[in-house]
């Protein structure tokens, strides 16, 4: 389908449709006030905080997601189709480089703590930004821990009943 139908969704699911794309947005208005504040550094020429990797990953990197999250607002509008079905190969990739950004953004912060020019409310959004990456992580991996064990805890008490019929 190449057109947007509410009417062959499920209540629920047009629920959950419309808070993803509004939670993408969400994300959108602050990683544009994140590009913004890089962006500034540069034109600012502010030598302290733009000549390392860290802002340099933290520059692109930004760009990229502002990209893939605008695709996705557009084609989760646009179709009925799970775009997150074919997005699953490219799963831990975007993790590993989520993570860089993590990194990339507390190491940042440390190393501009006393460069004045980097000075900047905005800097508090990058800030809050990557404390909600690590949050959101901590409980994604805590999940998958707890999901794992009741898995195993499942699969031993379905070995042990194979064994008592046996």
């Amino acid at each position: 389908m190449s057109s947007y139908n509410l009417s062959k969704l499920g209540s629920r699911t047009k629920k959950i449709k419309a808070i993803s794309i509004f939670l993408r947005c969400l994300i959108l208005i602050v990683l544009g006030y994140i590009f913004k504040y890089v962006y500034e550094l540069r034109s600012k020429n502010c030598k302290c905080a733009i000549n390392n990797w860290d802002y340099k990953y933290i520059f692109y990197y930004t760009i990229i997601i502002i990209l893939v999250n605008t695709v996705n607002i557009f084609y989760s509008l646009f179709t009925n189709k799970k775009f997150y079905s074919s997005y699953l190969i490219f799963t831990g990739i975007v993790i590993i480089l989520n993570i860089i950004y993590i990194v990339s953004i507390f190491k940042y912060l440390k190393r501009t703590k006393d460069c004045i020019c980097s000075q900047n409310w905005k800097k508090k959004i990058l800030k809050g930004y990557g404390i909600l990456l690590i949050t959101i992580y901590s409980l994604l991996i805590i999940i998958s821990l707890i999901l794992i064990y009741f898995f195993m805890k499942h699969i031993n008490n379905i070995k042990s009943l194979l064994k008592k019929k046996k």
